[in-house]
């Protein structure tokens, strides 16, 4: 739209408007109702506009003529002297070339309907920046045929906060290309526990939309043996503001229930205000087959076994480790595996076995890898250990066989007594066959010298 028109289509359109109430109105003249500038409603009117912060203005719509209070001029960095005393100079001018059409369409259209109207748009500064203005307008007067006359409003500075809206929408916008773009599934939810957004890798996997996840529509999907646990743990998680981890079952889009392991945290803002979670999704399906092969082998196995994660914590124990070290198995799982070691040496313990995990290496038994292990009651045993590594997708895994020496040394310490009692006894019965050797040595050289030299 040309500057210079802003105005006249405005009018034109207010007129066409009128006429099409009442045909008999054309070709009169449509006088405006007009304060007397003199009068003191006029005066309190613009003692209150030169006060206000706000940018106040007075528009006389058929003609034009505008007045605006000083705060208008300061908040776009012009002089009074700057800009002339109408409609166009003092706005329509100054409008972003993108905000003039609708906005000049959204005053006309509010003003002849309801005859208020808020809206926002730029506009040039002195120095050819653009401002963010929030606008409000309100019709005070209508001339005698009822068109609108004269309207009043203000003009509020919201470049700040729009900026500032904006970063956040460029933030959401770039989060939302991030975490759809992730081969992880995400989810968020809000204060009322209830989830708004699933990325892509979430929705490509169940087949689902967005729409269709949200709320609680995403827990259709978890299978029906594991969906009272799986919020239970939401819950109660959420209730704490605690961070989570869970294994369930999710149905994939061809059906098939795949094991899922979802991790949450707490989210909150910069003022420390909680405002919900966010969590990641994995699917551990192979793990969990990888897992119950595991517990097949092991609990066959005639030796204590656990399975450690590169974490640190233990996944799985048998029923031989639980009997040596007097713990049961939900002891143990998810706990550290210091809790396996003498207090006094499991801090160098975590350091080892980060070394270890660092670069890991098969050692079998039989190696002497010999560790000091404490059962649950306190006491202390050593133990020889085997190690074998490995790998289930980007997780570190170790397996590891733990034996009891304490029957070995026991049978050792045995063994060398019974060598030590055995030496001894040779001893003694060599000394016992030196001495009778030498007897019978010496009775023979008697004898044979009696022999000689009889008496």
């Amino acid at each position: 739209m040309n500057l210079k028109k802003g105005v006249a289509v405005i009018t034109q359109r207010l007129t066409a408007f009128l006429r099409s109430r009442d045909p008999s109105i054309e070709g009169r003249q449509t006088p405006d109702v007009k304060i007397s500038e003199g009068s003191q409603a006029e005066e309190r009117l613009r003692l209150a506009m030169e006060a206000s912060r706000d940018g106040l203005w007075d528009w006389k719509i058929k003609t034009g003529e505008t007045y605006v209070s000083p705060s208008y001029y300061q908040m776009l960095g012009y002089e009074r002297s700057d800009l002339a005393a109408n409609v166009d100079a003092l706005f329509i001018d100054l409008l972003h070339p993108d905000d003039r059409e609708p906005t000049l369409s959204s005053v006309y259209e509010r003003l002849q309907s309801i005859g208020h109207y808020e809206i926002e748009f730029r506009m040039r500064c002195h120095d050819g920046t653009y401002q963010w203005i929030n606008s409000r307008g309100k019709l005070v007067e209508r001339d005698a045929q009822g068109a609108p006359s004269r309207a009043i409003g203000t003009h509020t500075n919201i470049t700040e906060r729009k900026l500032h809206e904006l970063k956040l929408i460029e933030s959401e916008r770039r989060f939302n290309e991030i975490a759809n773009s992730a081969p992880v599934m995400i989810w968020m939810s809000g204060l009322d526990k209830l989830c708004y957004f699933f990325n892509k890798t979430w929705l490509d996997f169940t087949g689902r939309t967005l729409e269709e996840e949200s709320g609680h529509g995403w827990a259709e999907g978890v299978h029906p043996d594991d969906v009272d646990n799986c919020l239970k743990i939401y819950v109660e998680s959420f209730d704490a503001q605690r961070p989570f981890s869970m294994d369930y079952r999710l149905r994939r889009h061809d059906g098939e229930f795949r094991w899922i392991q979802d991790q949450g945290i707490p989210r909150f803002n910069e003022k420390g205000q909680f405002l919900g979670y966010m969590g990641s999704c994995v699917d551990i399906s192979e793990r969990k087959q990888a897992e119950d092969y595991f517990r097949i082998i092991v609990e066959a196995s005639p030796y204590a076994m656990l399975l450690l994660n590169d974490q640190g914590t233990i996944d799985f124990v048998n029923r031989e480790l639980t009997t040596l070290f007097g713990y049961s198995s939900k002891e143990l799982v998810g706990q550290f595996i210091e809790t396996l070691v003498p207090k006094e040496i499991a801090k160098d313990h975590v350091q080892f076995r980060n070394t270890y995990f660092g670069k890991p290496v098969a050692c079998s038994i039989g190696k002497e890898r010999i560790v000091m292990g404490r059962r649950k009651n306190g006491s202390m045993f050593q133990a020889e250990i085997g190690l074998s590594p490995f790998y289930i997708g980007h997780r570190q895994y170790v397996i590891s066989v733990v034996i009891d020496l304490t029957e070995r040394k026991k049978a050792e310490r045995a063994i060398i007594d019974l060598n030590a009692s055995l030496e001894r006894k040779v001893k003694d019965r060599t000394d016992a066959l030196e001495k009778a050797s030498f007897a019978k040595t010496d009775f023979l050289a008697r004898m044979s010298h009696e022999i000689r030299n009889p008496i």
